[in-house]
């Protein structure tokens, strides 16, 4: 998604075009190496080799919770013009995803951080591996907040990841399928798609404007 933004091309069946706006990555839990590892893969993927003009990226692992949401806040009131912000992940942004005071406290963040920055917000949430749902009360609280929701699941045995439509208010995507390089990039698998799932928008309880994705 990064690579795609900064080089304004089609990355994996992707495309984002930030209109000369701003991107801001926020990681909460990858240590040093993998951030910078991350970070440089983004880089390259898009034909930079040095940093990208309006991209910012920040590493929140060292933080508390507390202080993650604060400097999430305090981001997005001195970069302007942000077109896409990233978070990853959601979960570290409350000591309890199945508190429910924490939780929906955390959903209106993000309706306010959308509200403040008019940007695209994008976030990762986890899944459970025994029913699929998005993880505890946090999940089913961004779920009736955000517009669309897709799902990655990773076959290691398979050495592929699907990338599938779950739900959202718009038209469904077919889902595809695609493995990594020997550098670690992502290559498209095959080129016929998965079956496209049915338009499940009018099940999603209509709230705020808001652009968010968990998947």
């Amino acid at each position: 998604m990064v690579a795609s933004g900064l080089s304004k091309e089609r990355k994996i069946n992707f495309s984002l075009d930030l209109k000369d706006k701003a991107m801001v990555y926020i990681d909460t839990e990858q240590p040093e190496h993998f951030f910078y590892s991350t970070q440089s893969q983004a880089h390259e993927m898009a034909g930079f080799h040095t940093d990208a003009d309006g991209y910012h990226a920040f590493r929140l692992r060292g933080f508390s919770v507390e202080e993650r949401v604060a400097a999430i806040d305090l981001i997005i009131s001195k970069i302007p013009n942000i077109g896409v912000l990233i978070i990853d992940g959601a979960l570290d942004l409350v000591k309890n995803f199945n508190n429910e005071e924490q939780c929906q406290a955390l959903g209106q963040k993000f309706l306010e951080w959308t509200d403040k920055s008019k940007a695209l917000i994008l976030t990762v949430i986890h899944t459970s591996k025994s029913t699929g749902f998005t993880t505890g009360h946090l999940g089913a609280i961004l779920n009736k907040k955000c517009d669309f929701c897709f799902e990655m699941i990773n076959d290691e045995e398979a050495r592929k990841t699907t990338v599938k439509n779950k739900f959202g208010r718009t038209k469904p995507f077919p889902g595809f399928d695609f493995t990594q390089d020997d550098r670690g990039w992502p290559v498209l698998l095959r080129e016929e798609f998965l079956p496209t799932p049915p338009d499940w928008s009018s099940d999603i309880k209509k709230s705020e404007d808001t652009s968010f994705v968990p998947f």
